[in-house]
């Protein structure tokens, strides 16, 4: 038996969207972390920017017997267009059976309809507005939704039902803890368990499964969404006299500026009154208003962390040689990032938690393959990250050098070649040359995509 996993970050320009496929013969589990590409690049503008990318989503629909892409896990970081927008196009085209999103105020889904309208992105405007505020709706039924940072989805009940999966350890065959999820192909198990992701396979002479991969979600939107944040969204909603309710059904953003219209021409008359002869339209006012608080969306993100977890694990931590599991781990493993803005702050230091996260997912991993001693992880793993996401398309604003700490040999780039926001930052890429990483670039190009293929047992 041979377990295959390719890993692809595609070359949709100013945007993201990347996939994990995990073959065992004939079966397949299929992994998306966002779905999206630059703005203004609809289905009909794709055959014309980048007809081997059209090529590919039609491949992916046609090539299955009931023509829908199947995706069993898809992480969605967060709902800007350019990560989201393939999701809008080719809706009715595929089918999610697991969906992991971060949680999102009322005020945030309408900060974010704003943008689509202000930007006039090239977007189905109602289907966004669903995908937003409606989500169990634009996915369908048979899709789970699991929300991070909020217990919304992981009660009690949730975590302890489906307890129908058995594993072999070191110690004998244990049944497996947390929620079984479903797959489309069921030689793959999924569990989800204490905020991580485990994919099991069985052992075909024995019949029990064991595990082979683990996806673990992380965010920072506890320390992000901090007073002044939720100072700042206030003050928006207050200088616009907008509220969600007025959201409601928006389509155009004229309708927008209806509402805001009266406040303004009170701004103006108090202005005349002091022989200030300003006009203020209502469009640059609300614009004014939104980029004051533009960046911080990007704060509500999620990244997901993607790395190996062998069956005999617990055989390297027995014989205390971890070298050939290292040697596993940092060809394998990968950090998707999202936009999250991983610059230390006072409140929080990003890239220390999201390594403090992924030592302590593995050492909870190895005690339960390896119940009969504690293994200190922090101090015997090398902890090299095969592959990291640049965030955020190559932004300086959201680098930072504490990412050298992960210890990553490729970092991967994806950014349009003509985007107007000049990604990737020039000193950003002059720090990974110093620091003798691989830069991976991924841009429009087609030639450009970055794939790697793995042998995982």
């Amino acid at each position: 038996m041979k377990i295959f996993l390719k890993r692809v970050f595609h070359p949709v320009g100013q945007g993201a969207f990347y996939s994990e496929q995990i073959y065992s013969g004939n079966n397949v589990f299929e992994m998306v972390f966002d779905c999206g590409n630059d703005r203004g690049h609809n289905k009909k503008k794709l055959k014309e920017y980048s007809p081997k990318l059209f090529d590919y989503f039609e491949h992916r629909i046609i090539n299955n017997k009931d023509k829908v892409w199947k995706i069993d896990l898809l992480f969605i970081s967060h709902f800007h267009a350019d990560h989201i927008s393939f999701l809008i196009t080719y809706k009715g085209q595929y089918q999610v059976k697991n969906l992991i999103i971060p949680v999102l105020s009322e005020e945030q889904k309408s900060l974010l309809l704003i943008d689509v309208l202000l930007k006039k992105i090239d977007i189905d405007f109602q289907a966004y507005y669903q995908l937003l505020t409606d989500t169990p709706k634009f996915f369908g039924e048979d899709c789970h939704i699991i929300k991070i940072n909020t217990d919304e989805s992981n009660t009690d009940e949730d975590k302890n039902k489906n307890r129908d999966l058995v594993i072999v350890t070191n110690e004998g065959k244990v049944e497996s803890r947390g929620e079984l999820l479903k797959t489309f192909n069921p030689i793959f198990k999924l569990q989800y368990y204490d905020n991580k992701l485990i994919i099991y396979h069985p052992d075909p002479q024995s019949h029990y499964y064991f595990p082979i991969w683990l996806y673990l979600p992380y965010d920072f939107i506890k320390y992000f969404c901090c007073s002044d944040y939720k100072r700042k969204i206030s003050t928006f909603f207050i200088k616009t006299k907008l509220t969600s309710e007025l959201l409601m059904d928006v389509k155009d953003i004229t309708e927008i500026l209806k509402h805001i219209e009266k406040k303004l021409k009170n701004i103006e008359k108090k202005l005349k009154n002091k022989n200030k002869n300003i006009d203020i339209k209502p469009l640059n006012y609300l614009k004014a208003q939104y980029m004051k608080i533009n960046r911080d969306l990007n704060k509500i993100c999620l990244g997901v962390f993607s790395g190996p977890v062998p069956f005999h694990l617990y055989s390297y931590l027995r014989n205390l040689d971890l070298k050939k599991y290292n040697k596993i781990f940092k060809k394998q493993s990968c950090l998707y990032t999202g936009d999250i803005p991983f610059k230390a702050t006072k409140e929080i230091n990003c890239v220390e938690e999201v390594r403090k996260l992924i030592i302590k997912s593995y050492a909870s991993l190895s005690k339960l393959y390896f119940e009969s001693k504690d293994y200190d992880f922090e101090n015997n793993f090398d902890w090299h990250i095969g592959t990291l996401q640049i965030p955020h398309h190559g932004s300086g604003d959201n680098y930072s050098d504490d990412f050298f700490k992960l210890k990553f040999i490729n970092a991967v780039i994806c950014f349009g070649s003509n985007n107007k926001y000049s990604h990737p930052n020039g000193e950003l890429l002059l720090k990974l040359l110093e620091k003798n990483k691989i830069i991976r670039d991924v841009s429009n190009n087609y030639t450009k995509k970055y794939a790697r293929r793995f042998k995982i047992y």
